[in-house]
C-alpha cells in the first residue's frame, strides 16, 4: 500500500503515468522483445522520467487508477480503525454487564430481595363461639280510630302505661330508645269499582329495649303485653363486648393461614419461611334474632316466656404472605 501510495505521488506530479515502471515486476505494454528483455534502448528512453525509490519489499503492478488506489487504501485503514473500536466497545460492555450482574447478585443476598416466585399468599379462617351480654326486645303499640288525631292520642297513652309498667319492673329510661312512630290511613279496596275507601287510621309506635340482665327478657314480654303493647318482637342476642372473642377468632385465622400455606408448600416441596405480610380481612358478630310475638291484650297476669340465650358465632378473616425456603 506505501508503493502504491509513493507511486500515485510520482504520477500526479509528472504527469507521466508510466512513473511506476520503477516498480519491480513491471513489464512494458509494447511487445517488442528488445523492451522486453531490458533493451538499453528500452532503458534509456524512460531515464529522463522522475523516479521515485521504492522500498525494497512487495511486487505491484501497473496502477490505471492512482486517486482510486488511494481511496481505497484510507477505506481500508477506516475499516480497520472501526473494527478495532467496535471490539472495544464490545470488551467495555462485557465487563460492565458482568459487574452489574456481580451487584445485582450481591443486593438481593444482603437486602433480601425477593422474586414473587419465593412468595406464597393465603387467607385463614377463625370461628369462635362466645355467650351474648347484650339482647334487645321491640315493643310495639298498634291502635287504629276513625281519625288520625284519635288514632295517635290513644296510642300515645297506652305506650306511656307500657314504658311505665317497664320501669317497674326495673327497666330504666337510658335502656328505652324509640325507634319508630307512625300514624296512617286505612283504606278499604273494592274490587269490584276499583276504587278505595278510606275507613279510619292506624297509630304505631315502637320502642327498642335493650337489657344487659338476661333474666329481664322475660319479664319485657309479660309486662309489656300486661300494659297494652300488642306487638312484641326479638330478643336479638348480641355481642356488645366482643373484645375478647374477635381476638380469638384472629388467633385462630392466623393459625388457618399458616397451616394452608404448609400444606401448599409441601405439595410444592417446599417450606414456609417467616411471615411477611399479614393483615386482618374482617371480623363479624352477627346478631341472633327470636322471633317472639304477642299480639292480644289481656288484663290477666302473663307467664313470661321461658328464654335460653344462645351462643353468637364470631369469624374473622386474615391474609398473610410467607417466604417460601427450598
Amino acid at each position: 500500500m506505501v508503493a502504491s501510495a509513493w507511486g500515485r505521488v510520482s504520477s500526479t506530479l509528472t504527469g507521466h503515468p508510466r512513473q511506476t515502471d520503477v516498480f519491480r515486476g513491471w513489464q512494458p505494454d509494447s511487445a517488442d522483445p528488445r523492451e522486453t528483455h531490458g533493451d538499453l534502448r528500452a532503458s534509456q528512453r524512460y531515464q529522463s522520467t522522475a523516479k521515485i525509490a521504492v522500498p525494497p519489499y512487495g511486487r505491484t503492478g501497473l496502477m490505471k487508477n492512482p486517486r482510486k488506489e488511494l481511496d481505497r487504501g484510507m477505506d481500508l485503514w477506516a475499516a480497520a480503525g472501526l473494527a478495532v473500536a467496535m471490539l472495544l466497545i464490545a470488551g467495555v460492555l462485557f465487563v460492565s454487564g458482568c459487574q452489574a450482574e456481580e451487584a445485582v447478585g450481591q443486593a438481593t443476598a444482603g437486602d433480601q430481595v425477593l422474586q414473587p416466585i419465593d412468595l406464597i399468599t393465603v387467607n385463614g379462617l377463625g370461628r369462635v363461639m362466645a355467650p351474648p351480654d347484650e339482647a334487645v326486645v321491640t315493643v310495639t303499640v298498634e291502635n287504629d280510630a276513625p281519625d288520625a288525631q284519635q288514632a295517635l292520642d290513644e296510642n300515645s297513652k297506652r305506650m306511656n302505661a307500657v314504658m311505665e309498667r317497664l320501669k317497674a319492673e326495673g327497666i330504666t329510661e337510658e335502656m328505652i330508645e324509640t325507634s319508630n312512630v307512625t300514624v296512617f290511613p286505612n283504606r278499604r279496596y273494592d274490587p269490584e269499582t276499583g276504587n278505595e275507601t278510606l275507613v279510619g287510621y292506624r297509630a304505631q309506635n315502637s320502642v327498642r329495649v335493650t337489657l344487659r340482665d338476661m333474666a329481664l327478657v322475660g319479664k319485657v314480654f309479660a309486662a309489656a303485653t300486661e300494659a297494652g303493647a300488642n306487638n312484641i318482637y326479638g330478643p336479638e342476642w348480641r355481642l356488645a363486648e366482643d373484645s375478647e372473642a374477635v381476638t380469638r377468632a384472629l388467633d385462630r385465622a392466623a393459625q388457618n393461614a399458616r397451616l394452608k400455606a404448609e400444606a401448599l408448600a409441601t405439595a410444592a416441596g417446599v417450606s414456609v419461611g417467616d411471615i411477611l405480610v399479614l393483615s386482618e380481612g374482617s371480623a363479624v358478630t352477627p346478631p341472633v334474632v327470636y322471633e317472639t310475638r304477642a299480639a292480644d291484650v289481656s288484663e290477666q297476669a302473663v307467664t313470661p316466656p321461658p328464654i335460653n340465650p344462645q351462643d353468637i358465632e364470631v369469624t374473622a378473616t386474615v391474609t398473610a404472605t410467607y417466604r417460601l425456603e427450598r
